[in-house]
């Protein structure tokens, strides 16, 4: 049985690294928060809190970093699934 979704997005699943201080170089920040980025998948998340079926394909890591993206956009209900 095939699933329906209201939208469809495809590219990049990124990490965006932020200080919580204010700092001139990235060097001099003390610690980085990581949050889960890319344009595509922003989108995708948005819409999905706005009540739509969604669905974003991509490609992530099997690392660390892979998972946390995974486990991020798979909280919002969007099917990440293959």
């Amino acid at each position: 049985m095939s699933k329906t979704f209201d939208i469809l997005s495809v590219g990049e699943l990124l990490i965006d690294f932020l200080s919580e201080e204010y700092a001139d170089d990235i060097s001099a920040a003390s610690s980085l928060k990581q949050f889960q980025g890319g344009s595509a998948a922003n989108f995708c998340l948005n819409l999905a809190l706005l009540g739509n079926q969604t669905k974003f394909v991509a490609s992530v890591g099997d690392d660390s970093m892979g998972h946390f993206l995974l486990n991020v956009i798979q909280q919002y209900a969007i099917d990440c699934s293959d």
